[in-house]
């Protein structure tokens, strides 16, 4: 029986028929959102991933493989990129990836304007609106303290309530 290496497996599954400059198409199994997925060592890699540390050795801790081409099925390694999260992000709003729901929008979800004034832009390339942030954090406070006050306002209307009703 005769054994394949990892690399003579993916080399097998890469489409180079548009050229060395063209994306490298993975013709092996895809997940859904259509980045390539191969087995090595016992364990599910990206393809992608797999060909830049190829060519370029071990990927940096906490970076990313980016696509230069916004390609998922390309493995050409001319067009992978080690990229922070907040480059992925920039990158994936700048090339309109973001969700239809959010992108281009002028007002939130609750009907806030989006303006220079109540506007968070995040470094991950996002935005959120600061009213409705102001709110998610004083409501995140109230339930915070008010797991342990409440106990005590619950028990104390309780007791009201019991007084109230033994006073009839």
């Amino acid at each position: 029986m005769t054994v394949v290496s990892a690399e003579e497996r993916f080399q097998a599954k890469v489409d180079r028929s548009g050229g060395p400059d063209s994306c490298w198409l993975w013709t092996g199994a895809r997940i859904l959102s259509g980045y390539g997925v191969l087995m090595v060592d016992g364990r599910r890699r990206y393809a992608h991933r797999f060909a830049y540390e190829l060519a370029h050795g071990p990927i940096p801790a906490g970076l990313f493989v980016c696509h230069r081409c916004d390609n998922p099925k390309c493995v050409n390694h001319a067009h992978l990129y080690a990229g922070s999260h907040a480059d992925n992000m920039r990158d994936k709003v700048s090339r309109g990836r973001t969700s239809a729901r959010f992108r281009g929008a002028s007002h939130c979800v609750n009907g806030h304007e989006f303006t220079p004034e109540n506007t968070i832009n995040r470094k991950n390339g996002t935005r959120a609106c600061r009213p409705c942030q102001r709110h998610r954090t004083r409501e995140w406070k109230e339930r915070k303290s008010g797991s342990r006050l409440g106990a005590v306002i619950n028990s104390e209307a309780e007791a009201g309530n019991a007084s109230a009703s033994s006073g009839r």
